[in-house]
């Protein structure tokens, strides 16, 4: 028995019904990208944090910069989506100009690069980081207003004149009503970039440690429909078409909430934006490059950071004071930990002793102390005063 051959759907129209879909917009976002220099990963999986169904992340771009000590790595998460009948509304109000209960500048970063890591978790660098990247980026990215709600509208038909428009010239003539239809597709966006960002830097910290990189994420919707922002003062209201707006979302991720900002941008205007967007990437990777340096200078004011390090030398150091304490005592050194402080302008090497005898000759030996200074300039990038004291118990 032959089958027969099934003939597809008309040729000709094939092109235009896949118009309709989202597919064509995510081609386009890929091509857009890849011309101004980025690398790009389409459909991304990752297991949602709920049901631990696979969910799908429409398009990762990213670029690397190399420096001396570090890989920079930008990484853009993209969700692609396509309304052909309505309009994206974002309902703003003033943004606070302090507010203590949310960081209006969330910036995500992942590195295993000490002491880097703890620098940038422990020190005040976003506003830095922000200045570098420029006006230009700042103006078009940072969150202009609060983002309260958000909601997709579109046209009801008058009364008596059906969705087609069956009375013909008559329909042409009168307008719809404008109604509010669900947020779904705002929030699948939101949602989508969110979990895939804390996916993504959960990942980092087993599949990239010791390859000295420093990641940075940014979060983007490209939307094919209107945008639109209806800003609320008191009982006034405005309304403007726009090309793009930024919403600082916080969603719970894995029982804990998750800021971070996202970026909605009309498909129309990609290319202008992601302009900025290659240019601020450049720019913070050298702003973040620079941090290395930085952090290794915070062994005078940061405790976490001399955790890090005295967690690094400490071993090196211990052998040497109890080698030294031997071959003046003829008994072994029991000196088992040490650590670091900073006070009056020295670095301070608090070893487990009470003995000033001790103190004394390991502060007094010209050759112990070459060798900690070659230590500490190699591990610590630290050429300043240090002197051996006691680690007092309380």
């Amino acid at each position: 028995m032959t089958i027969p051959k099934r003939r597809p759907v008309p040729l000709d129209q094939i092109p235009a019904a896949l118009e309709k879909t989202g597919f064509i917009l995510e081609h386009m976002v890929d091509d857009v990208f890849k011309k101004n220099g980025w690398s790009t990963i389409g459909g991304r999986y990752y297991a949602d944090d709920v049901d631990g169904r696979a969910r799908e992340l429409d398009l990762v771009a990213y670029r690397a910069e190399k420096f001396e000590d570090v890989e920079v790595v930008a990484a853009v998460l993209v969700s692609c989506k396509k309304d052909e009948a309505l309009t994206w509304a974002f309902l703003t109000k003033q943004k606070p100009k302090n507010d203590p209960n949310f960081d209006w500048n969330p910036v995500h970063v992942w590195t295993d690069v000490e002491p880097l890591s703890t620098y940038l978790k422990t020190e005040g660098w976003k506003n830095r980081h922000t200045e570098v990247l420029g006006k230009k980026y700042r103006d078009l990215f940072s969150p202009r207003s609060a983002i309260f709600a958000f909601q997709q509208l579109g046209l009801t038909p008058p009364q008596g004149i059906n969705k087609r428009g069956a009375k013909g010239a008559e329909a042409t003539s009168q307008v719809g009503t404008v109604t509010p239809r669900n947020d779904d597709q705002i929030f699948s966006s939101i949602v989508s970039v969110m979990k895939a960002l804390d996916y993504e830097i959960d990942l980092l910290g087993t599949r990239m440690r010791n390859r000295r990189r420093l990641y940075h994420f940014s979060l983007l919707s490209v939307v094919d429909a209107p945008l639109v922002e209806v800003a609320y003062d008191g009982r006034s209201t405005k309304v403007t078409e726009v090309d793009g707006i930024t919403h600082l979302a916080r969603y719970m991720v894995k029982k804990r909430e998750l800021s971070a900002l996202v970026h909605f941008i009309s498909a129309s205007s990609l290319p202008v934006y992601l302009e900025c967007i290659t240019s601020a990437a450049a720019k913070s990777a050298e702003f973040f490059s620079g941090l290395i340096s930085k952090s290794y200078q915070a062994i005078e004011g940061n405790s976490k950071v001399r955790q890090i390090i005295a967690a690094r030398i400490k071993g090196r150091l211990i052998w040497r004071v109890n080698a030294t304490i031997e071959a003046y005592t003829g008994e072994k050194g029991g000196i088992s930990e040490l650590s670091l402080d900073y006070r009056k302008g020295r670095l301070e090497l608090e070893i487990d002793t009470l003995d000033d005898e001790i103190l004394r000759i390991l502060n007094d030996d010209d050759s112990l102390a070459d060798q900690v200074s070659k230590i500490l300039k190699d591990q610590a990038r630290y050429e300043g005063e240090f002197v051996f004291t006691e680690n007092l118990p309380f």
